[in-house]
């Protein structure tokens, strides 16, 4: 029995690592996806500059994005689909790299200060 177990171990740590080569080769938006819309987050963050309530603290590298006040995710894809920060008194401006968020279908900025153009990325 005990041969059999240490086989086992041998065979699974011989093939996990191609298992995840493949599901990364095959997979990218899955494994990697996120990883665009949370650098376009963390840049919106970066350019709030008054942020009372204090929400933005939520908005760091230790939590999943998708667990930060104001953003819903996909659930199957784990991509940013909805941004509502309304009504967060957050004061700053809207930078280009917020177009990164393209799976985004819903924002909701209302009542809070932001200034500055509207991203070409959003196409309005």
């Amino acid at each position: 029995m005990e041969l059999s177990y240490t086989c086992c171990m041998k065979l699974l740590f011989k093939f996990l690592p191609g298992f995840f080569l493949l599901c990364m080769i095959t997979c990218p938006e899955f494994v990697f996806g996120n990883e665009s819309d949370r650098l376009a987050l963390l840049d919106l963050k970066r350019r709030i500059t008054n942020d009372p309530l204090h929400i933005m603290n939520s908005w760091n590298d230790s939590t999943d994005l998708c667990s930060w006040i104001g953003v819903t995710c996909n659930v199957s894809n784990k991509r940013v689909v909805i941004l509502n920060l309304e009504a967060q008194k957050l004061v700053g401006s809207i930078p280009p790299s917020i177009g990164n968020l393209t799976y985004l279908t819903g924002i909701n900025f209302i009542d809070n200060n932001f200034y500055g153009e509207i991203p070409q990325e959003w196409d309005v």
